[in-house]
């Protein structure tokens, strides 16, 4: 069972469990270029460093690699749609 961060937002926590989806443009993160790690929002392990983010035009923050092991990937082509989920160590997830 995963323990959800307490400090979550009701958006935060359905985009990690639910499988909503933020709108486009519209994560303060887009705009972000310091040097450092990007963390889960739930549990807090490093998951990207911030020399792989790139703009990819799609609305949202993109990552061309994220650190080893920090994602499990899931794969699933049972409808017309492709969707691949990607899970943090927390069991949260996103939606390629």
């Amino acid at each position: 069972m995963t323990k959800n961060n307490p400090n979550l937002t009701h958006q935060q926590n359905k985009v990690l469990f639910e499988e909503a989806t933020e709108p486009p443009g519209s994560s303060e993160l887009n705009f972000e270029k310091r040097e450092g790690s990007y963390h889960c929002a739930n549990c807090g392990v490093k998951l990207f460093d911030s020399n792989t983010k790139y703009e990819s035009g799609s609305g949202w923050p993109s990552f061309y690699e994220s650190l080893p092991d920090a994602f499990e990937t899931t794969i699933d082509i049972s409808s017309d749609q492709f969707t691949m989920s990607i899970f943090s160590p927390c069991n949260s997830f996103t939606t390629a």
